[in-house]
Formats: structure tokens, C-alpha cells, sequence
């Protein structure tokens, strides 16, 4: 499908000749893609974790951004560690710029008291990074009221890949309130297609927080459970603040949260909902667009489902072999 110039053209001058002030694409879903926004998450899961992430935002028009995520953690009990493996794809502009990396992660616990664990995690990652101009329209593409042509814009396509890398740390105390910290893109890999050396990737800084109310008694079988929780992202010129919380009654959970800069210009409100038990849980989210949106004319937000399944790999035990006597 052709594209409008006037779609894309603020995209082009974006992550083309001013990609200082990019951001990486997020996820409203937080809470269940730490391992995306932390390498440590790794050695907090007790079981095999497996989960798939599709985010459609501005799904109204042509010119959207479409994210993909699969991400798999398998934890190693007896060395306090766990591996993990996040497969992310990005398509911005209705697929004039993707971005496709696979991650590597690794992730050790310690416990530093009976009630206060702590992970720290490293993670690397290849990009690959695309433009693709072949769907654009430009004024060349079509005549004018005097029917000549206008003169052809001359945008040839590129692709780069380059390896990334990402630090962090996870503190939980006792299984209540959670902190983390992490760094991304820690060596500012050069993502740019012009290669002007002040175009290198910024460092992204994350700090997540969650504290779990639990009104259910010893086993939590009954009542209302609540989990605000807050993520706060600077990259470069960004800061991204999402807050809200969570209220859950089991199995069924609902959420919302607001995403604000630092002078609170409000950018979206989140819903959620979903169901979380032990094995797997599904949720949805939808982002209500708050900002004025001109240059696209759509106040359309965001669709995000998020399915993760926990696992344990149990090795099949051997058969005994009777004495032949």
C-alpha cells in the first residue's frame, strides 16, 4: 500500500536526520515485560517463562507503528541464574522503518536476607535496522494541473546492524515491593543511516516500582489485591512517566494507568484487563490518545495484548530394568 509524504514525513526527519531525539518504542504492559525493559528479570523467575507481546498504535491509519515480542526465561535454581531470550520487531511508518533484534540476556540472584532478594543482568543483542522508501508516494510519483511531472526525489534505501548492550538490577522485599534499575543501549551503538558521529543511539534509564496490597489473608485465596506500580524512562530529551495501578480479584485483574512527561503533559490514559493465574496469564491494555494528534488527524491510541505461560521442564524419569536372575 502507497503511503501520504505527509504521514511519514515528520518519521523521516525523526529517525533519519535527528535520531538524538528518539525514543524507543515502549510497552503499556509493563508490569508483564520486565525482562524487555531489565536484563535481571532473568533470575527472578522460579519456573520456565514464555510470553508473546503484539502492540498496534495508531491503528486507525496507514501509517502506524507495530511491535512484536517473544521472550523466553529458563531459570537454573541450583546456580541462582537464569537465561533469557527476547526476539523484538518493529515496524514503524506502515513498514517505511523496521528494526528486528534478538537478545540475549543473563540474570543472578542473591539473597541478601530472609526477606530481601536481589538480581543483577547483563544483556546483549544484535540490531538490524531498515529503510525501505519503495512504499512512499512523492510529488514526483504524480502530475500536476498541467500535466508534467514534478522532479523525481532521489531516496535510496539502507540497512544497518549493529550490536547493542543493556545492564540492570532488581531488588524484592519480602515478595511485596519491587525496584528496579536498568541501563540500555550502554556503548550508544550508531543507529543512524547518515553516520554523523553526534547521531549515536542515547542511553536508556529505567527505574520500575511495585507494591502488592494483599487483602486476602495467608493464602491470598479471597479479596481484593492491589499493585500500583510506576515506570519511569529518560532517553536523551525524554522522560516518560507511566503510573497507576492494578486491582485483582483471583483470577480476574484490571488496571489503569496514566503516561506523562516530568511537566505532566498527559500523552495517554491505559486501561487493562485480563486474567492472571499460577501457569499463564492474558491481558489486554488499550492507550486512549490524550495529546492532539494535527499532523496525522486521529485521536486513535494503542491495542496491546500481552500472553505469557509459566512451565517447569521435568526430565523423564528413567525405567527400572528387573534383574534378568
Amino acid at each position: 500500500m502507497k503511503h501520504n509524504p505527509s504521514y511519514i514525513f515528520l518519521f523521516l526527519v525523526r529517525f533519519i536526520c535527528l535520531p538524538v531525539s528518539a525514543q524507543d518504542f515502549h510497552f503499556s504492559g509493563f508490569m508483564h515485560n520486565q525482562a524487555y525493559y531489565n536484563p535481571a528479570y532473568a533470575a527472578v523467575p522460579k519456573m520456565n517463562e514464555f510470553s508473546m507481546t503484539y502492540r498496534n498504535q495508531w491503528p486507525g491509519i496507514s501509517a502506524n507503528f507495530v511491535t512484536y515480542g517473544a521472550t523466553f526465561i529458563q531459570p537454573f535454581l541450583a546456580i541462582k541464574s537464569g537465561i533469557g531470550v527476547v526476539f523484538l520487531r518493529d515496524v514503524e511508518a506502515g513498514g517505511v522503518i523496521s528494526r528486528t533484534s534478538a537478545n540475549l540476556l543473563y540474570g543472578y540472584s542473591i539473597r541478601a536476607s530472609r526477606t530481601l532478594n536481589m538480581a543483577a543482568g547483563i544483556g546483549a543483542s544484535y540490531v538490524y535496522r531498515q529503510f525501505d522508501p519503495s512504499t512512499l508516494v512523492f510529488a514526483s510519483d504524480l502530475l500536476n494541473e498541467l500535466g508534467t511531472s514534478y522532479p523525481p526525489v532521489g531516496i535510496s534505501a539502507y540497512d544497518k546492524g549493529y550490536p547493542d548492550f543493556s545492564v540492570g538490577w532488581l531488588g524484592e522485599y519480602k515478595k511485596d515491593f519491587t525496584l528496579g534499575i536498568s541501563a540500555a543501549h550502554v556503548t550508544r551503538p550508531m543507529e543512524s543511516f547518515s553516520g554523523e558521529p553526534a547521531s549515536r543511539l542515547p542511553v536508556k534509564y529505567c527505574l520500575y516500582s511495585s507494591y502488592a496490597f494483599r487483602t486476602g489473608g495467608k493464602y491470598n485465596r479471597k479479596g481484593l489485591d492491589l499493585t500500583p506500580s510506576l515506570l519511569y524512562v529518560h532517553q536523551g530529551t525524554t522522560n516518560e512517566l507511566v503510573w497507576g495501578t492494578t486491582a485483582r480479584i483471583n483470577p480476574l485483574t484490571a488496571g489503569v494507568w496514566l503516561r506523562n512527561n516530568l511537566a505532566l503533559n498527559f500523552s495517554s490514559l491505559i486501561f487493562s484487563i485480563g486474567i492472571l493465574q499460577e501457569k499463564y496469564t492474558f491481558l489486554y491494555n488499550y492507550d486512549v490518545n490524550l495529546t492532539s494528534v494535527n499532523f496525522l488527524s486521529t485521536k486513535t491510541g494503542a491495542h496491546e495484548v500481552t500472553f505469557l505461560l509459566r512451565f517447569e521442564y521435568k526430565k523423564k524419569k528413567q525405567k527400572a530394568i528387573n534383574c534378568p536372575t
